[in-house]
């Protein structure tokens, strides 16, 4: 029976040929897929590049898994993602901290202004404090103040892991 199903297929003009699968094209694309998703999977893990001259301290600690925005305090300066805001000298405040405030304060504003336009983006008020481990706690306790109170109260400090 599925032979003269055959024959009369052949016979009534249609034309037998062969489905050819093209796998080039899937293939390249499944290869960049793979590697967006390896890439977005190595990079979990954030990474810190303290300013010349800077140590920090020695802790046991855990991984911080998340982008967060990065405050450093260095001998000479204090930063609020990598722009210089308020002035130190020798690890000290030289003035009072109203820059620091108002580079916290417009931080917070941007960050507020992306998580309600993006709702994938968390609006979390969390903090990475860098800092050398000479700075001096009155330093480091007016810095903290200072982000406590522009809303960045999830505070972590950056240390070298033993």
């Amino acid at each position: 029976m599925v032979s003269a199903l055959k024959s009369k297929i052949r016979s009534s003009g249609a034309q037998s040929s062969e489905v050819i699968l093209q796998i080039t094209s899937m293939a390249d694309v499944f290869t960049i897929l793979l590697v967006f998703l390896l890439k977005g999977y190595a990079s979990g893990a954030i990474s810190v590049t303290p300013s010349a001259g800077l140590t920090l301290p020695v802790a046991q600690g855990e991984a911080l898994n998340e982008e967060v925005l990065q405050v450093e305090v260095s001998k000479n300066s204090i930063q609020v993602g990598g722009v210089a805001v308020t002035p130190l000298s020798q690890f000290r405040l030289t003035q009072d901290t109203s820059s620091l405030t108002s580079a916290l304060k417009k931080e917070r504003k941007r960050r507020q202004l992306i998580s309600e336009s993006n709702s994938e983006v968390e609006n979390n008020g969390k903090l990475l404090l860098v800092s050398d481990k000479q700075v001096p706690y009155g330093t480091l306790r007016a810095v903290m103040r200072v982000a406590a109170e522009q809303g960045f109260s999830d505070l972590k400090l950056a240390v070298i892991k033993e």
